[in-house]
């Protein structure tokens, strides 16, 4: 592989993403034991970040819990309130 100037990737290091020690308030579970029954009662949302070519896009998801349905998602290259 080195003769033909085929190299593998280095590995990437680890990065953590989430600090769980900040000093700011914490928000308790407010549903801990609801099973939601009829659609529609209980959404969640998610972030997360998709690598793509040019860099980072941030995708947001709203879920139906008790469908498990995407009731609606939006992409953006930055964590904006838009």
């Amino acid at each position: 592989m080195r003769a033909g100037g085929l190299f593998c990737r280095p590995k990437r290091r680890f990065q953590a993403t989430t600090d769980s020690t900040h000093s700011e308030r914490r928000f308790e579970n407010l549903l801990p034991t609801v099973v939601p029954k009829p659609p529609n009662p209980v959404w969640q949302v998610d972030l997360t970040d998709v690598r793509v070519k040019h860099g980072v896009v941030y995708l947001a998801c709203v879920l139906d819990s008790f469908t498990r349905e995407i009731g609606g998602w939006a992409m953006s290259r930055c964590i904006d309130v838009d």
